[in-house]
């Protein structure tokens, strides 16, 4: 269908026609030719083809449709055949339209030049044709080339056109199909600006065509399949220089449509997926990767889109999920995405899934790669990888899965607000955050953070903000980030933190706006508080700091500004710890605070100079009703700096070595007492305001006193300013006790090879140190932790595996601490008892009847004793590290062992056997069947050879009389009852000789061993034989294959003889028709050993075709018969 825009124009002067064009315009009602005589004609009205009437133009015909809205119209039949050297031109805007009631047009071998109106809009359908094809009956058309056009071809009307062989080029539009059902093969769409094909519902084939130079920017392409369609054909096709290749609906990213096209890029349109779609992989050879560059797409609620595995997706826009999107690859196949597009879940998405994806993003992107805001149920992230993105996964308001998976190079791995996520065994590394929080109460376990952190103050592997509830922080591992952690300080229960192996946790600078509890790690757990700024106690809210608490306030500026009340009662036993330049400053508004058993190092810029004296102090009191006692502070810059008229109650403190002033008053009437006020390097108290500073029952430095010059001139202590009542004072000093080791170290005396410790306790002072030191022999040195040794920092000193090198060694420890002497424990003696060892062991005797024979055995060790044994039975009253036995008898042969004992051990002496002959007493036993002699008191293999189960084997053995008395055999036995011995003779005469026989059976295939002994009365000589006989499997039947054709072509090519394996003495036989033996082998397996045509009898040559006699001899059967040779 045509869609004309017409214009109110005068048409006079507009159109001159040269006298030799034949003008056309009007309806045709009968069968019309338009034929090469009258050419050219000039189309200057509309031409209607009738219902049921033909046009038939001819072969070099030429016709000028020169206004774009005077057209050729075929309600009829339209056959304009042309051919290679005649083909039928056409130009100008106007066009062809073969509407909806046209049948069986033809157009072959046509050339169609500045069809439609350029820039009419092809888009809508405003646009103009070369050609409309709406015919519901059949059209073509075929060798066609169509060029400068708004579109060469219109397909509308389900139209099912044939487009062969043709060119499309230099149009906006080659082919437009708008509910059309085109086939278009075999041709050639080349420099359309826009779309080569484009393809709007309907269906159609697209075959074997070449699109090459299409499209010139944003979404242009070669092809473009724009909404859903079924039964669409898109094969063998060639792409070349296209802007894009292809452009698709997101509902058509099915492999098979575009296998044989050879494309490496689909793009995906923009729109909305409004049906469960899969997105497919190409199927090898094919490869191709989805990109995502024309526009955002969106899944519809209640909509599935299944990602297959190995797809791989360039996403520079988001995908907006309201229904459910499952991508889940395998270890093998992942699916990738490359590019800065996100997936944004919405209102209604739920159950999402991403397993083995690969996302490689660009930081540019403003938000996450997976973007769970405010979903509808969890999304699932598994066994993923993000890299290089803004956000890896933000969440916001929805919980999510996020388990196995790694995410790196990212500005933030996981951002977290309003939700509570759960984030297990991920590998999280080298991102400036590793995961933020802000609300919600996530759980984060098994997890491994690697790398994170940058120059940033604030950055962090782990960052909780305001509104953590309750969260799980378990088993997570934490190397080389910059801070491990960052916590609000109001989540700072010790429970969170527990079984992650922190050393340190960084408290961020925020306020404190609800009562809580900074926690103490608990045993095994051991790890500080560090402060990233000051933390501001809101006024009403009260701080509460546990006994043990280690804080680090790394600079003088970041403080505790307490406005409220801090409670910070350490113990004795377990102080709170503050080290570094900051302080405490219960402020004007703070009330009611209590400190309690802290302990100060290093508090204020001490560099600052001496101008401001409230700068950088270690408590300032400026609030109401404050109670400081037993806190220790040194190295301050002030250690107290007391304002705004307060009047602190301050107990037991120590205040050493400040850079200014032990306190400063600047206006308020502070009392102290019971304190260590010493070596400050201006004034222990200096008052400048206009209160009294009641400072008496303190210890100064020295027993004179503090000095004053006016009231105590002659004090060497510390000095005082006026407004200082300091009278009187102590004289002895209540800050320096001693250490007291109250328990020591215990000598000890253990076994080689077990393990000792060395334990001393010690208590007196703080910070107690410990120094484990050794002495050989030469003065005590220093241990370090390494090889056998462990705990020489610690009370307890650990040696594994002691030696007796070790024998006599001395052990001592040395405590110290804070403000006191080193103390020395009493010296603790290693005593090493050494394992009994053997050295040389006894060896084997023979000897005679009535000869001596002695044993002997050399060892090492402590407290040894010794007992020899005869056949394991201990020999009474033989205990030495010697054994002699005199006249020996039949009686005394045996094995002999010595077991040597120690305080420590047991072991026993390998065995040693005696060999007793009598020299009367002589025979041998000879294997008749090799005749082989077996010798006295040595073991001899006889092989019986094979047998199958069930049948026996035989064989007969003599026993020659070589001594000077008759034999009397007892008994010949056999350890097997599988060898049954028969026709023992009982007595044998001097040099006679007599037989006995051995016979073999067993049911079992396998091979068997047995001992046959021979005892004489004489005594236990015994003859051992060890027989061994393997048994074979009952063979199964032989089948023989009794044709072969030895031609090379793999059959028949030699004698099968089926189970023959199973016969390992099997031999065969093969004889021609003269009886002459032309083939012979033992073991015979029709693998390396087999008859394939070749005489091995007489030189190796072939045997000619005909009739051979085979003889087959196993272990139990003999099989003959006849067999065919063909050549």
């Amino acid at each position: 269908m045509k869609i004309k825009a017409f214009l109110a124009l005068s048409l006079t002067g507009l159109l001159q026609f040269t006298y030799s064009q034949t003008p056309v315009s009007g309806s045709i009602t009968s069968n019309t030719t338009w034929g090469l005589v009258n050419s050219p004609y000039q189309v200057t009205g509309d031409v209607t083809v009738i219902t049921g009437v033909i046009l038939t133009i001819e072969a070099g015909v030429q016709i000028s449709l020169p206004i774009y809205t005077n057209d050729i119209i075929i309600n009829g039949t339209l056959i304009a055949v042309g051919n290679a050297s005649q083909p039928i031109i056409l130009t100008g805007p106007g066009g062809i339209d073969i509407s909806e009631t046209s049948n069986n047009s033809i157009l072959e071998f046509i050339e169609y030049t500045g069809a439609g109106f350029v820039g009419s809009g092809f888009l809508d359908d405003t646009f103009t044709a070369g050609i409309s094809l709406g015919s519901t009956g059949s059209s073509s058309i075929s060798n066609a080339v169509m060029n400068d056009c708004d579109a060469c071809l219109y397909v509308y009307n389900d139209s099912e056109p044939v487009i062969h062989q043709s060119t499309l080029s230099n149009a906006i539009v080659g082919i437009r199909s708008q509910q059309g059902n085109p086939t278009i093969t075999n041709s050639a769409l080349d420099q359309n600006t826009v779309y080569g094909v484009w393809l709007i519902n309907g269906s159609g084939v697209v075959q074997n065509n070449t699109f090459s130079n299409n499209g010139s920017s944003g979404k242009n392409s070669a092809l473009y399949i724009q909404n859903p369609m079924l039964g669409l054909i898109i094969e063998n096709n060639v792409f070349t220089s296209n802007h894009q290749d292809l452009l698709i609906d997101a509902e058509m990213a099915d492999d098979e449509l575009y296998d044989t096209n050879g494309l490496t890029v689909i793009q995906i349109d923009l729109g909305t997926i409004t049906g469960n779609t899969t997105w497919q992989k190409p199927q090898a050879p094919e490869t191709w990767t989805y990109a995502m560059s024309a526009g955002a797409v969106a899944v519809n609620a209640s909509v599935t889109l299944t990602i297959e595995p190995g797809v791989v997706i360039q996403p520079t826009n988001d995908i907006q999920v309201q229904g459910t999107i499952i991508a889940q690859g395998t270890p093998s196949e992942p699916i990738q995405f490359f590019g800065s597009g996100a997936f944004n879940f919405l209102t209604n998405s739920i159950g999402s899934v991403f397993e083995f994806v690969e996302y490689y993003g660009t930081k540019s992107d403003g938000g996450g790669v997976f973007r769970p805001r405010s979903a509808a149920s969890p999304i699932t992230i598994r066994n993923s990888l993000i890299d290089n993105c803004r956000f890896g996964v933000l969440i916001d308001g929805q919980n999510s899965i996020i388990e196995q998976n790694t995410i790196s190079n990212c500005d933030e791995a996981i951002r977290s607000s309003s939700a509570s996520p759960i984030i297990t065994n991920n590998s999280i590394t080298d991102n400036e955050f590793g995961i933020q929080f802000t609300q919600g109460s996530p759980t984060i376990s098994n997890n491994t953070f690697t790398n994170n952190g940058s120059s940033f103050n604030g950055s962090a592997a782990i960052k909780f903000n305001n509104g953590i509830s309750n969260p799980i922080i378990e088993n997570n591992s934490f190397s080389n980030n910059t801070k491990d952690i960052i916590t609000h300080p109001e989540v700072m229960d010790d429970e969170f933190f527990d079984t992650n192996g922190f050393s340190k946790i960084i408290i961020d600078n925020e306020a404190v706006e609800n009562d809580v509890t900074w926690h103490a790690p608990v045993l095994p757990e051991v790890w500080e508080f560090e402060m990233l700024g000051s933390v501001t106690v809101n006024a009403g809210i009260t701080l509460t700091l546990e006994p043990g608490l280690i804080i680090n306030s790394t600079a003088y500026t970041y403080d505790i500004d307490v406005q409220g009340t801090l409670l910070a009662a350490g113990t004795s036993s377990s102080p709170i710890q503050i080290v570094g330049a900051g302080g405490i400053d219960l402020s004007e508004t703070s009330v009611n605070s209590v400190i309690d058993h802290l302990e100060w190092q290093g508090i204020g810029n001490t560099g600052i100079g001496a101008g401001d004296r409230t700068f950088g102090a270690g408590i300032s009191i400026g609030g109401t009703t404050s109670t400081i006692s037993n806190i220790e502070m040194n190295d301050c810059r002030s250690c107290i700096y007391i304002y705004n008229d307060a009047t602190p109650i301050l107990n037991d403190l120590t205040l050493r070595n400040a850079f200014l002033d032990g306190m400063y008053v600047d206006s308020g009437s502070p009392t102290i007492a019971n304190s260590c006020i010493t070596n400050h390097g201006d004034n222990g108290i200096e008052n400048v305001g206009g209160g009294s500073v009641n400072a008496i029952n303190n210890w100064w430095g020295d027993a004179s006193g503090p000095f004053n010059a006016s009231a105590n001139s002659g004090g060497t202590g510390s000095s005082v300013t006026d407004g200082v009542v300091f009278a009187p004072w102590l004289t002895t000093d209540i800050c320096n006790p001693a250490i007291a080791v109250t328990i020591q170290p215990q000598d000890t005396d253990q076994c080689e090879g077990t393990n000792v410790s060395f334990s001393v306790l010690a208590s007196g002072v703080n910070n107690l140190q410990y120094q484990w030191q050794e002495d050989e022999g030469t003065g005590f040195t220093n241990l370090t932790d390494g090889g056998s040794i462990s705990g020489t920092r610690t009370p307890n000193l650990d040696i594994s595996s002691i030696t007796p090198s070790m024998d006599g060694l001395l052990y001592r420890c040395v405590v110290s601490g804070d403000n006191t002497t080193d103390e020395i424990s009493s010296s603790a003696v290693l005593s090493v008892t050494a394992l009994a060892r053997i050295t040389t062991n006894p060896i084997d005797q023979t000897q005679n009847v009535g000869e001596s024979v002695s044993f002997s055995i050399t060892t090492s060790g402590d407290n040894l004793t010794y007992q020899w044994q005869k056949d394991g039975t201990d020999i009474s009253n033989e205990t030495n590290p010697s054994l002699i036995l005199n006249s020996i008898t039949i009686s005394d042969q045996g094995n002999y062992t010595c077991v040597i004992t120690s305080s420590c051990n047991t072991i026993a002496s390998s065995s040693a056997q005696l060999i007793v002959n009598d020299p009367n007493i002589s025979f041998s036993i000879i294997d008749s069947e090799q005749n082989q002699p077996i010798a006295n008191n040595q073991q001899t293999s006889i092989s019986f050879g094979q047998t199958v189960s069930e049948q026996s084997i035989s064989r007969r053995f003599l026993i020659e009389n070589t001594g000077t008395q008759t034999l009397n055999i007892s008994t010949i036995t056999s350890s097997d009852q599988a060898f049954e011995i028969s026709d023992v003779p009982e007595q044998v005469p001097v040099a006679g000789s007599q037989s006995f026989e051995i016979t073999f059976s067993a049911k079992i295939p396998g091979v068997y061993l047995s001992t046959i002994s021979t005892l004489t009365e004489s005594g236990s000589f015994l003859y051992p034989v060890t027989a061994e006989v393997t048994v074979l499997p009952p063979g199964e039947d032989l089948i023989v294959y009794n044709a072969l054709a030895p031609n090379g072509n793999g059959k028949n090519d030699f004698l099968k003889i089926e189970n023959i394996e199973s016969y390992i003495n099997n031999s065969v036989q093969i004889y021609n028709r003269w009886g002459s033996k032309v083939y012979e082998v033992s073991g015979y397996n029709n693998q390396s050993k087999r008859f394939e045509g070749q005489s091995n009898t007489n030189g190796n040559h072939a045997l000619i075709e005909g009739t051979y006699f085979y003889i087959i001899q196993t272990e139990t059967d003999k099989l003959t018969g006849f067999l065919y040779l063909r050549r």
